[in-house]
């Protein structure tokens, strides 16, 4: 439902702001007899247009899942909005060459509407529209699957482990702990702050990702022991 309100807003918003500039501009002021609306530009093919769409789309829908969005970027989640800023003007300064750029279908749509009704040629106007919709679109669509694979395939933050994640793991671990006692006969006096960590964090206590980083040192340790034992 959020996606659909957020859809009709914007649809509603363009055509808002199409309306205002035919009020501010006559048309003898309007430079480009058409509200700006978007369009291939001269010397440009459709299809330069449609993959240029593709690739700003989803260079700006990757920068904003990335800072605003992934759990990875939360402690510089206030830099978002450069960052967004920026991907932007750049998808903007490569784009408006080729067809005024879009990246939104809302945006191409207002302006070509309101200039159509003004200038009467809707027909032109809406020739290559389908470009600023499956552009934008698709674009979207493959910076969300990049996203999701992204997700899957990289590891946790260590910030970000979840509870019972945490409990999982340190369950394993303490079971990995035993068995590495057993055949290294260590002392327990060496291992008693990774396994009092180890229950800490089983039973949802303590900081996880500090928890690992104890445990980690401690496995360094054994590793190299019972390499050399070898």
């Amino acid at each position: 439902m959020q996606g659909l309100a957020n859809f009709v807003a914007q649809m509603l918003g363009s055509v808002t702001g199409a309306v205002l500039l035919c009020l501010l501009y006559p048309a003898a002021r309007d430079k480009t007899s058409s509200l700006g609306s978007n369009g291939v530009g001269e010397g440009w093919a459709w299809y330069n247009a449609l993959a240029g769409e593709v690739l700003g789309t989803f260079f700006l829908v990757t920068v904003v899942l990335q800072t605003a969005c992934s759990p990875k970027s939360s402690a510089s989640r206030a830099q978002a909005a450069v960052a967004i800023g920026l991907a932007v003007f750049v998808a903007h300064v490569v784009l408006v060459p080729v067809d005024g750029c879009s990246i939104n279908p809302t945006r191409s749509f207002g302006p070509a509407l309101v200039a159509g009704v003004r200038y009467g040629k809707a027909a032109e106007l809406f020739a290559d529209m389908w470009i600023f919709w499956v552009g934008p679109l698709a674009g979207a669509m493959l910076a969300a699957l990049h996203y999701r694979v992204m997700e899957r395939i990289s590891p946790a933050s260590a910030g970000n482990v979840s509870p019972e994640a945490a409990k999982a793991s340190a369950s394993a671990v303490r079971s990995l702990h035993e068995a590495a006692k057993a055949t290294a006969e260590l002392p327990p006096s060496e291992w008693g702050p990774c396994d009092a960590v180890g229950a800490d964090a089983e039973r949802g206590l303590g900081e996880a990702p500090a928890a690992w980083q104890k445990c980690c040192a401690m496995w360094s340790t054994t590793f190299q022991r019972l390499g050399g034992s070898q």
